[in-house]
């Protein structure tokens, strides 16, 4: 009932005037990456762009967090940023168990509210990768024509 009445000044309300300020969170969706998985020495690229019916773009904060999981346990924050964007290279922390990364992204407005969304990418073996052709080839670029 009161979602749009934002600024909204309400009189006769039980004696006296209220000021509604309704703010809601911002969205934050993760645009990257596009792929799921990841292999070791990949760069991995991250990037999201939150969007907020109260702010403009520019007054979002954003916050990066991707914890690594492996076996039975959690490395958190194993790489962070403060940024729309965040890219690292991955590293093989397999024990044999498999590892998956949770990739985190965190927007809040100039209310305070947040939204986070979180995308998981899971890692694959190098050669097995190549074998069957998900990791794209390491050669330059063909020449333009």
């Amino acid at each position: 009932m009161f979602a749009s009445a934002i600024g909204t000044r309400l009189r006769a309300f039980g004696g006296g005037n209220v000021r509604m300020d309704v703010s809601t969170p911002p969205a934050s969706p993760c645009s990257r990456p596009r792929t799921a998985f990841f292999a070791d020495r990949d760069t991995v690229r991250l990037s999201g762009l939150g969007e907020d019916d109260q702010d403009l773009a520019g007054m979002l904060r954003y916050h990066w967090q991707v914890d690594l999981h492996h076996n039975n346990h959690v490395h958190p924050a194993v790489e962070t940023s403060e940024s729309p964007t965040l890219s690292f290279v991955a590293e093989n922390h397999d024990d044999g168990t498999g590892v998956w990364l949770a990739a985190s992204l965190t927007v809040t407005d100039s209310q305070g509210m947040t939204a986070t969304s979180t995308r998981s990418i899971s890692s694959r073996d190098r050669s097995a990768a190549d074998r069957r052709g998900d990791v794209p080839e390491r050669r330059p670029a063909p020449p333009i024509r």
